[in-house]
């Protein structure tokens, strides 16, 4: 059992090796304080108020994504 707990406790640090900012980007994707009830943009992923996004295609985009979604 000691073996198994070392090697997984090895593996874990090699994966945190491999990509040193997964941590930080998976932190980056949940909600702060004031953000609880914002929205994600689909564009740019930023969290926005909803009275600041626009719907487009049932999506919704900040201004100035939505500029880029409607003129492709």
């Amino acid at each position: 059992m000691e073996n198994l707990t070392k090697r997984l406790k090895e593996k874990k640090v090699e994966e945190e090796a491999e990509d040193p900012e997964k941590k930080a980007r998976i932190m980056g994707m949940h909600a702060e304080g004031d953000e609880i009830n914002y929205i994600r943009c689909e564009e740019c992923g930023k969290r926005f108020p909803a009275n600041e996004l626009q719907e487009y295609n049932g999506l919704y985009y900040c201004k100035d994504c939505i500029k880029k979604v409607q003129s492709e």
